[in-house]
């Protein structure tokens, strides 16, 4: 279909005379051409900046709703980006948060991963912490976060080595690996979590069983184990 549509514009160029000339569509297009700029080595941003401070609990506000930066960030002046669909606030050259874009009036996005270096020093927040209960990330995660709560310090700690495998894995697959540890009944450490990421980034599905896999030692493992890992070697 794109195909007979181009064929038929192409063929309308060559067969019309622009208004008021003798000569065709398709003559006057090459002579524009050459006159034509080159487009920007970079793609034009479709956002509005605005520059906001963020307050005293790390959040700026976009129109009427708030949005969290990581805490370190706390009273600072920062730009913030709006796209049609989501929003970006950066610290000078540095994305330092990314939200879903909210039209809601009196909305609060609060990502639990600013907040958790806090908690770590206020471990009994933990039970009713705003960002960990109305957070933005997919439930699996309260359910993880309820299940470690009860240890405290040790367990948000784990809790955020689990959230460190983002980077490695994206968000999707890591969601997709905590609900397999619960189908498969596993423990939600953060040694088990990434081998049934890694399972799932190779194979596309979580092993079989988790004692087949070589688990790291307990004092750490390095880059090439991971690599390794997800080799399949």
């Amino acid at each position: 279909m794109d195909f007979v549509l181009r064929q038929n514009c192409l063929r309308y160029t060559r067969e019309h005379r622009v208004p008021g000339s003798t000569r065709t569509i398709a003559e006057v297009w090459e002579e524009e051409k050459k006159v034509l700029l080159p487009l920007p080595p970079k793609e034009f941003g479709c956002y509005r900046q605005v520059e906001v401070r963020a307050d005293s609990y790390s959040r700026v506000r976009f129109e009427t709703t708030t949005y969290s930066v990581p805490q370190s960030y706390a009273r600072q002046q920062l730009v913030l980006k709006a796209y049609v669909d989501k929003i970006e606030v950066w610290a000078r050259k540095e994305l330092i948060a990314t939200h879903p874009r909210s039209y809601g009036k009196g909305e609060e996005h609060l990502d639990p991963r600013h907040y958790l270096k806090a908690l770590e020093r206020k471990p009994r927040a933990l039970g009713y912490a705003r960002p960990l209960k109305n957070g933005t990330l997919p439930p699996v995660y309260s359910r993880v976060l309820a299940e470690l709560a009860p240890r405290r310090k040790e367990g948000l700690q784990e809790f955020q080595r689990i959230l460190g495998l983002e980077p490695l894995f994206g968000l999707d697959l890591l969601t997709r690996a905590l609900e397999a540890t619960y189908q498969q009944d596993l423990p939600r450490t953060c040694l088990v979590v990434r081998e049934v990421a890694a399972s799932i980034a190779r194979t596309g599905s979580p092993p079989l069983n988790l004692d087949i896999i070589p688990l790291p030692a307990s004092g750490g493992s390095t880059l090439q184990q991971f690599d390794a890992l997800v080799a399949g070697r």
